[in-house]
């Protein structure tokens, strides 16, 4: 959360023209911290207290062997976010060049009469979200100087994040310590998974604010309690702030949440309210700021506007029409080259197994999201951005977005399945 409220912040503060110190970041930040310390205690908030009493024999050896290839796994990641360039182009180009335009400019560069108004003519497309750069900045300033290694610090807090989260989130669910870490263990094997948290690129980021958004919606379901329809909410409108697509997840939440209350014939329009004001709050500036500036979301421009059916981008010669010739090339990605490990099989196996339990749980509604983002991506692909599923790694980057949903619900759909497993 404090990463996406930095940004939002420093995002305001560009619009106000306020220059980009330490001082004038961080005096909100401050302010934000005695806040959320306030906040904390007036709810009552405890540290979370896991019986350890599944761990034992067997499982106690298996629980340390899977702590300790965690572990690896973690320093691993750390030290080749910390020793290794920026070298994706996409990374660089999208991101990077936007941070390092924000800082030498202690700005965000909004001087319509210039030629170079919010980084164009460096930033290829700048109708993109900027949460990346202005993170970037912000570890450029407290470094003194734009480090083209140390600039992306953050990519492995969002790796270890979303790993915690789910951990914590499974524990939960299954009320085991033993199977929360064989959980994780299982989902920082998929190798994307471990490329992404050392590459610096948006999609990581995204896919930890969406996740996180997932969870507290089905801690929602759970509860009724509107505080985590409120904390999705928030995390939704920090996503919609990292990449375009972060709009598909709001849409699916939000309509799977609009579901789940027609079916419970429980619609309350406080509950959507809780959800809402969050996104307007922290969403809706920076598309304010698009709708006002003529930004767009796609890829055929600077502005980023959209052209459909003829993926302008990538092909200018590519015919115009749906491009049906994507389904194969969707499924070779996900099942043989994308490097998700084994994710997208075992949800299909369970997703069989499980259908009764799916259709007679609350667990459908997630399988709605994960259902419903997928087939906006889809749409995106058949109608706009073949090129890029047929000759670069578009569809990788999006669907690891959505890729610790899908496992979230694989994992609880299988304890669910085989309960003697506890």
């Amino acid at each position: 959360a404090g990463f996406g409220l930095l940004t939002f912040e420093m995002f305001i503060l560009g619009l106000l023209k306020t220059p980009y110190t330490l001082f004038n970041i961080t005096a909100p930040l401050v302010f934000l911290i005695f806040l959320f310390i306030y906040l904390s205690f007036k709810s009552g908030c405890k540290r979370a207290v896991f019986a350890v009493s599944d761990l034992n024999g067997v499982k106690l050896c298996l629980a340390i062997m899977i702590c300790l290839w965690l572990a690896a796994k973690l320093g691993f990641v750390f030290y080749e976010t910390l020793n290794r360039p920026i070298h994706s182009w996409d990374t660089w180009a999208n991101w990077s060049v936007g941070a390092k335009l924000f800082y030498y400019n202690k700005g965000l560069l909004l001087d319509t009469a210039s030629e170079n108004f919010f980084g164009k003519g460096y930033r290829p497309f700048i109708g993109h979200p900027i949460h990346v750069s202005l993170l970037e900045t912000w570890f450029a300033l407290w470094l003194g100087n734009f480090h083209e290694i140390y600039v992306k610090a953050w990519s492995f807090f969002y790796f270890l994040g979303i790993l915690g989260v789910f951990f914590y989130a499974f524990r939960r669910e299954s009320g085991s310590v033993f199977y929360s870490f064989l959980g994780a263990f299982l989902l920082s094997t998929a190798p994307l998974l471990t490329f992404h948290g050392q590459d610096a690129y948006a999609d990581l980021p995204l896919s930890y604010y969406v996740f996180t958004a997932a969870i507290f919606f089905w801690r929602f379901l759970g509860t009724d309690n509107k505080k985590f329809i409120l904390l999705s909410g928030l995390f939704i409108a920090s996503g919609m702030f990292v990449k375009n697509e972060g709009v598909f997840f709001f849409m699916a939440i939000g309509a799977a949440l609009l579901l789940s209350m027609f079916l419970a014939k429980k619609v309350k329009a406080a509950t959507l309210v809780y959800f809402l004001l969050p996104i307007i709050a922290v969403a809706g500036p920076w598309y304010v700021f698009k709708l006002i500036n003529g930004l767009g979301f796609g890829h055929s421009g600077a502005q980023s506007g959209f052209s459909w059916l003829s993926d302008p981008k990538f092909k200018h010669d590519a015919p115009k029409g749906v491009h049906w010739e994507i389904f194969p090339l969707v499924l070779r990605e996900i099942f043989f080259e994308a490097n998700f490990s084994l994710l997208f099989p075992f949800w299909i196996v369970v997703t069989v197994m499980g259908f009764k339990e799916i259709i007679r749980s609350k667990i459908k509604y997630l399988y709605f999201i994960a259902v419903t983002v997928i087939a906006m991506f889809i749409f995106v692909y058949l109608t706009l951005e073949v090129t890029a599923v047929t000759e670069t790694t578009g569809i990788q980057r999006n669907f690891l977005t959505f890729a610790p949903i899908i496992f979230f619900i694989s994992a609880c759909l299988a304890f669910r399945l085989w309960p003697r497993s506890k």
